[in-house]
C-alpha cells in the first residue's frame, strides 16, 4: 500500500499525463508513460524520487516531454540520456546477473 505522499504523487502523476496530452509526444501511444527529460537531471522517477520528479514535472513542465518507453529510449540513445525506467531496471538487473538475455530467438 502506498503513504500518502506516494499516493498524492501518483494521483499527481495521472493529472500531468492528462495535461500533457494523454499521450506519447513522438508517436502517440498511451500506453506505459514516462515524463523524459530534455535535459539530464539526477531524478529517475522510482521509489522516493517518484515525488520529487512530479514536483519537478509541475515547478519546470518545459524541461520534461511525454513519452513511451520506446520513444524515450530512442530520444535518450540519440541525446545521451539514461533512458526509459524500463531500460534502467533492466541495467540494473544485468550489472547484477540477474537477468539473462537469451542467445537464440524463436
Amino acid at each position: 500500500m502506498r503513504n500518502r505522499g506516494n499516493e498524492w504523487a501518483h494521483k499527481k502523476r495521472i493529472e500531468l499525463i492528462e495535461q500533457f496530452g494523454g499521450k506519447c509526444q513522438k508517436c502517440g501511444s498511451t500506453e506505459n508513460l514516462e515524463f523524459a527529460h530534455k535535459e539530464s537531471t539526477e531524478l529517475d522517477g522510482s521509489g522516493r524520487g517518484m515525488r520529487r520528479r512530479v514536483y519537478d514535472v509541475i515547478k519546470h513542465p518545459e524541461k520534461y516531454w511525454l513519452a513511451c518507453p520506446e520513444c524515450h529510449d530512442e530520444y535518450d540513445a540519440e541525446h545521451g540520456g539514461k533512458g526509459s525506467r524500463r531500460t534502467q531496471k533492466r541495467a540494473i538487473a544485468r550489472s547484477k546477473g540477474d537477468l539473462r538475455v537469451s542467445s537464440t530467438q524463436g
